[in-house]
């Protein structure tokens, strides 16, 4: 779909996940994708075959885009918890845990909309990559979820204690790496976002000055 979208003589440019639709994805790499809008309304579940998955550190991958936008009032939903559970306590998983979403040397990026939720790993990873704007959506990660390994697995997972006024929650920091967003990239805009993570939330790294 995302190809005929990207043909050069296509007259309709969208691809759309309509509300109520759910689609389950393995990893995918769209190269050279030109002011293509993908709509999400519906649910897109990283897959569980996790033993199918191959050797690769990102579900969706953009390469080489310019005018991608990515809307929709749906869900983007990585099913971290199975991850987390095969990588950081039994040490089961095949490949690695994979980012959600990454731009690799990629301009001209817009992202709004989606809830984002549960990334094995990172969840939008920005690389070699400018002019991006990314607004008016959350990232969110279940830390009680994270806290339930800790309640059964013990100082496997690290924990912390965070305070909001006069009530202490004890939760996981860092130890599944479940970054929102990290971005080796230059011009980059971030507005009216919620992160809920008990990790990093935006981290700014050198981009590669080759590129």
């Amino acid at each position: 779909m995302f190809n005929i979208a990207n043909a050069e003589n296509s007259t309709d440019r969208t691809v759309v996940i309509p509300k109520g639709a759910k689609l389950s994805i393995m990893p995918a790499v769209f190269d050279s994708m030109k002011n293509v809008t993908f709509t999400i309304d519906g649910t897109l579940y990283v897959s569980e075959h996790w033993k199918d998955y191959p050797n690769t550190d990102q579900t969706l991958l953009f390469s080489n885009a310019d005018g991608v936008v990515i809307n929709g009032k749906g869900t983007f939903d990585g099913r971290g918890f199975m991850w987390w559970v095969r990588d950081i306590v039994m040490g089961q998983n095949e490949c690695c845990r994979p980012h959600m979403l990454k731009f690799d040397l990629s301009r001209n990026i817009e992202m709004s909309g989606v809830y984002v939720t549960n990334g094995p790993r990172y969840h939008i990873v920005l690389r070699d990559s400018e002019e991006i704007y990314m607004h008016d959506f959350d990232i969110y990660v279940d830390v009680f979820g994270q806290l339930s390994l800790q309640k059964f697995f013990g100082g496997i997972v690290a924990k912390s204690f965070a305070k909001y006024g006069d009530i202490s929650l004890e939760a996981p920091i860092f130890p599944l790496n479940t970054d929102a967003i990290d971005t080796w990239a230059r011009n980059v805009t971030f507005r009216r976002m919620k992160i809920t993570n008990f990790d990093d939330a935006i981290v700014p790294k050198p981009s590669n000055q080759a590129h």
